[in-house]
C-alpha cells in the first residue's frame, strides 16, 4: 500500500508559533497532508488558514509521536516536525544556535525545517466589522501586558504609558483572556482569534509585550509598539531575545516600533 500524504507536527501549543508555521505551510500542504496541533487555541490559528485535517494532540502525545517517529527512524519527508527543538533534543546541537549573531527564529526554521524555502509566505485574510463596541476607529488603543513564554513588565509599567494616551484623548483598553484583569483606567475587551485583526485595525494602535497575539496580527494596518524584556530567557537564547523574537525580523510584512525594557 502506497502513502502519498505527510504528516507535519506541531511540537508546541504557542499561537504564535501556529500562526509562523502556517504561513510556510499553506503553499506546502497537500489536501491528503495531516497537521497536529496542541490545544485548542493552536487549532483555532491553523483554522485561520483554512487547512483541513487538523489532529488535536495534547503534548504528551506529541511527545511520544516525535520519539517514536525518531526511533523509527522514519523518513523527514513523510513526518515533518515544525520545530527544530526536536533536532536538538536529538542531537544536542541545534539550540545552541539560538539569537547567535543575531539570527532570528525563522533564519533557524528556514535552515533547518523549512529548506528550500522559496520565500513565499501567505496569511489569512481578516474582515474589518461596521462596529466594536464603543471603539472609536482610528483613535483607541489597546494594551496586551500578557505572556506566556517571555517574561512581561509589571502592571505598574504600563500606567505612566496609558496616562500619556489619556492626555492626547485616546480611548484606552486592555484585551483579556481568562483570568485576566484590565489595566488602571482602561476598559476590558476581548473577542476570537478570527476576529482579532479586524479589533485592532479598526482601533488604530495597539502597545503590548510580545506574546503569540502579536504573530496574529502582525498583517494589520495599526501602529504597534511591542516591548520586549532584556533577560530571562539566557538559558536558551544566546544573544537579544529582541533580535531572536522580533517582529521586523521575522519575514513577516510589517513595521513596528520595538523597545527592550
Amino acid at each position: 500500500m502506497s502513502y502519498n500524504h505527510r504528516i507535519y507536527i506541531s511540537q508546541h501549543p504557542a499561537i504564535g508559533d501556529a500562526y509562523l508555521m502556517g504561513s510556510y505551510l499553506k503553499t506546502r500542504l497537500n489536501r491528503q497532508d495531516i497537521l497536529t496541533c496542541i490545544g485548542s487555541a493552536s487549532k483555532e490559528v491553523y483554522e485561520l488558514y483554512g487547512f483541513q485535517n487538523l489532529i488535536e494532540l495534547t503534548q504528551n502525545e506529541t511527545d511520544a509521536l516525535i520519539k517514536f517517529a525518531q526511533f523509527m527512524e522514519i523518513s523527514s519527508d513523510k513526518i515533518i516536525i515544525l520545530h527544530y527543538q526536536a533536532l536538538a533534543e536529538h542531537t544536542g546541537i541545534a539550540f545552541e544556535f539560538n539569537g547567535v549573531c543575531g539570527l532570528s527564529f525563522s533564519d533557524l526554521l528556514e535552515a533547518m525545517i523549512f529548506r528550500n524555502f522559496d520565500g513565499n509566505r501567505v496569511y489569512p485574510n481578516y474582515t474589518i466589522d461596521e462596529k466594536y463596541g464603543d471603539l472609536e476607529k482610528g483613535n483607541s488603543v489597546i494594551f496586551f501586558p500578557y505572556a506566556n513564554t517571555l517574561y512581561a513588565p509589571p502592571i505598574s509599567f504600563w500606567n505612566e504609558i496609558i496616562e500619556k494616551y489619556i492626555k492626547r484623548k485616546k480611548r484606552v483598553y486592555t484585551y483579556i483572556g481568562k483570568n485576566e484583569r484590565p489595566l488602571k483606567r482602561t476598559k476590558p475587551i476581548t473577542c476570537k482569534l478570527d476576529h482579532i485583526c479586524g479589533l485592532v485595525e479598526y482601533a488604530g494602535e495597539i502597545v503590548g509585550v510580545r506574546n503569540g497575539i502579536m504573530d496574529v496580527i502582525s498583517q494589520t494596518k495599526c501602529v504597534k509598539t511591542i516591548y520586549y524584556p532584556a533577560n530571562g530567557a539566557e538559558t536558551w537564547i544566546h544573544g537579544s531575545i529582541m533580535d531572536f523574537w522580533s517582529l521586523n525580523k521575522l519575514g513577516y510584512k510589517t513595521k513596528c516600533m520595538e523597545i527592550e525594557w
